[in-house]
């Protein structure tokens, strides 16, 4: 439920973001919503009592790296590509992000297990994308690859993210880099 919930509400961030670009700067817009997501974490720190997991200094450099890779410069990037290309565009590349994670932290990196599966849907990602963008590559535009310089950043903040997650919540984690992120 929350996967899906977290893909419908992702397929509506260009849209939001667009319309709001009409009035707000996107950089401006996407401080205002990170800093807007850190009030929910507040709120589960508190219902869950996990206030104390800001102490652990051990997660700090891992949450720091994972707040200026993700909060800053993939959400940078972002609403910066949203500024110069189409949400249709920017929806397909961004769901490059999982292709990005499977090939950095799975191939590369050997962090993530990966098996025949993985490859075979990481190959049908990429050819997916390229069947949708390809007859429009006349009308590729600086954006597109502002998106696609952001979905590669995501998986190593990800995986950041990560190993703060093994001395701090989630939540604390989410709250420290959404706090920071968006004022930044």
């Amino acid at each position: 439920i929350l996967l899906v919930t977290q893909s419908l509400l992702w397929s509506l961030f260009p849209i939001v973001t667009i319309l709001s670009n009409i009035s707000v700067s996107p950089l401006y817009a996407g401080s205002i919503g990170i800093i807007l997501s850190s009030l929910s974490f507040a709120c589960i720190l508190t219902i869950n009592g996990t206030w104390k997991d800001l102490l652990f200094k051990a997660a700090w450099v891992d949450i720091g790296i994972a707040t200026v890779l993700q909060s800053v410069v993939f959400y940078g990037l972002a609403f910066t590509a949203i500024h110069h290309s189409t949400a249709g565009n920017i929806s397909i590349i961004g769901l490059m992000e999982v292709f990005f994670t499977y090939l950095f932290l799975g191939v590369i990196l050997r962090k993530e297990p990966y098996t025949k599966t993985h490859a075979y849907g990481a190959a049908c990602m990429v050819l997916g994308a390229l069947i949708v963008l390809l007859p429009g590559i006349r009308s590729l535009q600086v954006g597109d690859m502002f998106m696609v310089l952001a979905t590669m950043i995501a998986p190593i903040g990800n995986f950041f993210l990560k190993k703060a997650r093994k001395s701090v919540s989630s939540e604390c984690a989410m709250f420290f880099r959404s706090l920071i992120g968006g004022f930044i």
